[in-house]
């Protein structure tokens, strides 16, 4: 197995800094706008860290699956997601495995 050790699991503190450090919103807008001619009952999100894009399309009424590998991302990302109303929380599927390896 290629992955053996999430690099973003050894501190716990790495998520944090990660949110600190991508802050941009490019591609965010640049999803919403494609989002908005198209009819998507369900996006998938891989890799989808603490949730930089995952929430505010999830705020913007999508359903959404977020997977992602690393606990700590996953941990931070429940964190934020305890924070919105019930509303957006239930349009949010988070599943935590490695996209990168196969069984």
């Amino acid at each position: 197995m290629i992955n053996e050790v999430n690099l973003y699991d050894v501190e716990s503190h790495l998520p944090e800094i990660y949110d600190q450090e991508e802050t941009q919103t490019h591609d965010l807008k640049f999803i919403m706008k494609l989002l908005q001619n198209t009819k998507c009952s369900t996006i998938l999100e891989p890799f989808r860290g603490t949730g930089r894009i995952l929430l505010p399309l999830a705020e913007e009424g999508h359903e959404i699956v977020g997977i992602d590998s690393s606990a700590g991302m996953l941990k931070k990302l429940r964190e934020k997601l305890h924070e919105l109303p019930e509303s957006v929380q239930e349009r949010i599927n988070i599943i935590q495995s490695d996209l990168t390896v196969s069984d």
